[in-house]
């Protein structure tokens, strides 16, 4: 009889270790697959958060814009004829069509002196880079007209080339460095009369 039940107590006993070990495998078992799917949520979420970050830089990257001041001394063409200087003022808007490329509409100042007689450039920009990791050289022209400021009535076309650096700081903001020559033609009646405006300095920044 003592035979019988310590035979039934190991049997029992046994059914209760093992389901306690099929329950405990179950349980680590949901525990693992719940820490797994949590990771490839975590991993998704991840993904497509960088996916997100990037196409918002991909298109926040298209946009250019470009602030310039210059300054460009008076030139002694003969006895008589003078060419004032000039205090030089640049703002353009652009859009990058890819890294070497982009095109843009700029306007600006110009102010002659000592009068200070203000004109106003309205022109299209195009400029190509060489991209670089800190400098990138480039080269850029404007092509447009000029207006004076009292009754916005076109007084003539200009040229504008320029050949500088950019100089790389923080995000997308670098610092403009480039020489130019900016040619004038002014409307007198039917003739034009033609201002090459000396070469001067333009120091900017780019974002």
């Amino acid at each position: 009889m003592k035979n019988k039940i310590l035979l039934l107590f190991v049997l029992i006993s046994s059914i209760s270790v093992g389901q306690n070990k099929s329950q405990d495998d179950i349980y680590y078992s949901k525990q693992f697959d719940a820490k797994t799917n949590n990771i490839d949520s975590l991993t998704t979420l991840t993904v497509k958060n960088s996916e997100n970050i990037n196409e918002i830089k991909e298109k926040q990257s298209k946009f250019i814009g470009i602030i310039e001041i210059g300054y460009q001394k008076g030139k002694q063409i003969s006895q008589t004829d003078y060419r004032n200087a000039r205090i030089k003022l640049n703002a353009i808007a652009g859009y990058q069509i890819n890294p070497y490329f982009s095109l843009g509409v700029g306007t600006g100042l110009r102010y002659y002196l000592p009068e200070l007689w203000p004109i106003v450039p309205i022109y299209a920009n195009f400029k190509a880079t060489i991209p670089m990791k800190k400098y990138s050289p480039y080269f850029s022209l404007g092509v447009g007209s000029i207006f004076e400021t009292d009754d916005f009535e076109c007084q003539g076309y200009f040229l504008d080339p320029r050949l500088g650096v950019s100089i790389k700081t923080r995000g997308k903001w670098s610092i403009n460095v480039a020489v130019n020559y900016e040619m004038q033609l002014f409307k007198e009646l039917v003739n034009y009369e033609k201002v090459f405006g000396p070469t001067c300095i333009l120091i900017g920044v780019s974002f």
